[in-house]
Protein backbone atom coordinates (compact mmCIF):
# COMPACT_ATOMS: atom_id res chain seq x y z
CA UNK A 1 0.00 0.00 0.00
CA UNK A 2 1.03 3.46 -0.63
CA UNK A 3 1.87 6.01 2.05
CA UNK A 4 -1.55 7.57 1.86
CA UNK A 5 -3.38 4.22 2.09
CA UNK A 6 -4.15 3.78 -1.57
CA UNK A 7 -3.15 0.79 -3.54
CA UNK A 8 -0.22 1.15 -5.84
CA UNK A 9 -0.57 -0.38 -9.27
CA UNK A 10 2.40 -1.68 -11.22
CA UNK A 11 1.77 -2.94 -14.72
CA UNK A 12 2.82 -6.56 -15.20
CA UNK A 13 4.13 -7.31 -18.65
CA UNK A 14 3.75 -10.82 -19.98
CA UNK A 15 7.04 -12.64 -20.50
CA UNK A 16 8.54 -12.14 -23.94
CA UNK A 17 7.68 -14.90 -26.40
CA UNK A 18 10.40 -17.50 -26.84
CA UNK A 19 12.77 -16.89 -29.70
CA UNK A 20 11.78 -18.91 -32.74
CA UNK A 21 13.88 -22.00 -33.25
CA UNK A 22 16.21 -21.66 -36.20
CA UNK A 23 14.59 -23.15 -39.25
CA UNK A 24 16.01 -26.47 -40.28
CA UNK A 25 17.62 -26.22 -43.69
CA UNK A 26 15.30 -27.58 -46.35
CA UNK A 27 16.58 -30.83 -47.72
CA UNK A 28 16.85 -30.78 -51.48
CA UNK A 29 14.42 -33.06 -53.26
CA UNK A 30 16.10 -36.21 -54.58
CA UNK A 31 17.05 -36.07 -58.22
CA UNK A 32 14.48 -37.66 -60.52
CA UNK A 33 15.27 -40.96 -62.21
CA UNK A 34 17.52 -40.73 -65.28
CA UNK A 35 18.21 -43.61 -67.62
CA UNK A 36 21.57 -43.89 -69.35
CA UNK A 37 22.92 -46.50 -71.72
CA UNK A 38 26.54 -47.58 -71.70
CA UNK A 39 28.06 -47.16 -75.13
CA UNK A 40 28.82 -50.65 -76.42
CA UNK A 41 31.93 -51.17 -78.53
CA UNK A 42 31.33 -51.51 -82.27
CA UNK A 43 30.83 -55.13 -83.34
CA UNK A 44 32.09 -56.70 -86.55
CA UNK A 45 29.90 -59.34 -88.20
CA UNK A 46 29.87 -61.45 -91.33
CA UNK A 47 26.72 -61.45 -93.46
CA UNK A 48 24.24 -64.06 -92.28
CA UNK A 49 25.90 -64.74 -88.91
CA UNK A 50 24.11 -63.98 -85.64
CA UNK A 51 26.00 -62.28 -82.83
CA UNK A 52 24.90 -61.53 -79.28
CA UNK A 53 25.75 -58.06 -77.98
CA UNK A 54 25.17 -56.78 -74.46
CA UNK A 55 23.51 -53.45 -73.67
CA UNK A 56 23.63 -51.99 -70.14
CA UNK A 57 20.91 -49.62 -68.90
CA UNK A 58 21.61 -47.65 -65.69
CA UNK A 59 19.38 -45.47 -63.51
CA UNK A 60 21.73 -42.53 -62.95
CA UNK A 61 19.08 -40.52 -61.06
CA UNK A 62 18.33 -40.12 -57.37
CA UNK A 63 15.01 -41.98 -57.26
CA UNK A 64 13.85 -45.34 -58.55
CA UNK A 65 12.07 -46.02 -61.81
CA UNK A 66 9.05 -48.12 -62.52
CA UNK A 67 9.17 -51.07 -64.88
CA UNK A 68 10.29 -50.13 -68.36
CA UNK A 69 11.60 -51.36 -71.67
CA UNK A 70 14.56 -51.22 -74.03
CA UNK A 71 13.74 -50.88 -77.73
CA UNK A 72 16.22 -51.55 -80.52
CA UNK A 73 15.51 -49.96 -83.89
CA UNK A 74 17.59 -51.39 -86.71
CA UNK A 75 18.24 -49.90 -90.15
CA UNK A 76 17.60 -51.76 -93.39
CA UNK A 77 19.87 -54.78 -93.71
CA UNK A 78 20.03 -55.56 -89.97
CA UNK A 79 17.92 -58.15 -88.16
CA UNK A 80 17.41 -57.87 -84.38
CA UNK A 81 15.94 -60.38 -81.93
CA UNK A 82 14.13 -59.34 -79.81
CA UNK A 83 13.42 -55.74 -80.74
CA UNK A 84 11.97 -54.99 -77.29
CA UNK A 85 13.20 -56.09 -73.85
CA UNK A 86 11.32 -55.65 -70.60
CA UNK A 87 13.26 -53.88 -67.82
CA UNK A 88 12.52 -54.25 -64.10
CA UNK A 89 12.17 -51.27 -61.79
CA UNK A 90 15.65 -49.82 -61.20
CA UNK A 91 16.80 -48.29 -57.90
CA UNK A 92 19.12 -45.26 -57.99
CA UNK A 93 22.49 -46.39 -59.36
CA UNK A 94 21.22 -49.84 -60.34
CA UNK A 95 22.03 -51.30 -63.78
CA UNK A 96 20.57 -54.05 -65.91
CA UNK A 97 22.36 -55.74 -68.81
CA UNK A 98 20.31 -57.27 -71.61
CA UNK A 99 21.42 -59.40 -74.54
CA UNK A 100 20.43 -58.51 -78.08
CA UNK A 101 21.00 -60.81 -81.05
CA UNK A 102 21.91 -59.05 -84.29
CA UNK A 103 22.54 -60.22 -87.84
CA UNK A 104 23.66 -58.41 -90.98
CA UNK A 105 21.88 -59.36 -94.19
CA UNK A 106 23.08 -58.95 -97.77
CA UNK A 107 21.37 -55.54 -97.83
CA UNK A 108 23.47 -54.22 -94.91
CA UNK A 109 25.78 -51.26 -95.35
CA UNK A 110 29.45 -51.54 -94.39
CA UNK A 111 28.56 -49.63 -91.21
CA UNK A 112 25.09 -49.75 -89.64
CA UNK A 113 23.94 -47.89 -86.52
CA UNK A 114 21.14 -49.24 -84.35
CA UNK A 115 19.12 -46.84 -82.17
CA UNK A 116 18.64 -47.87 -78.53
CA UNK A 117 15.88 -46.32 -76.40
CA UNK A 118 15.27 -47.16 -72.74
CA UNK A 119 12.04 -45.87 -71.20
CA UNK A 120 10.50 -46.14 -67.72
CA UNK A 121 8.31 -43.94 -65.50
CA UNK A 122 8.17 -41.08 -67.98
CA UNK A 123 11.96 -40.89 -68.46
CA UNK A 124 13.98 -42.04 -71.44
CA UNK A 125 17.58 -42.64 -72.26
CA UNK A 126 19.05 -43.13 -75.72
CA UNK A 127 22.16 -44.65 -77.19
CA UNK A 128 23.44 -46.39 -80.26
CA UNK A 129 25.19 -49.58 -81.32
CA UNK A 130 27.45 -49.68 -84.37
CA UNK A 131 27.77 -52.84 -86.47
CA UNK A 132 30.52 -53.20 -89.05
CA UNK A 133 30.51 -55.60 -91.96
CA UNK A 134 33.40 -58.05 -91.63
CA UNK A 135 36.08 -57.67 -94.27
CA UNK A 136 35.23 -54.04 -95.01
Amino acid sequence: MGVDGTNMIFPIAPPPPPAPAPAAPALPAPAPPALSLAKPKPSTLAVGKWKTVKVTVTNAGGTGTGKGSLRVKAPKGVAVKPEKHQLPALSPGESRTVSVRVQLTAAAKTRSTLSLTAAASGVTGTGSLVLKLKGQ
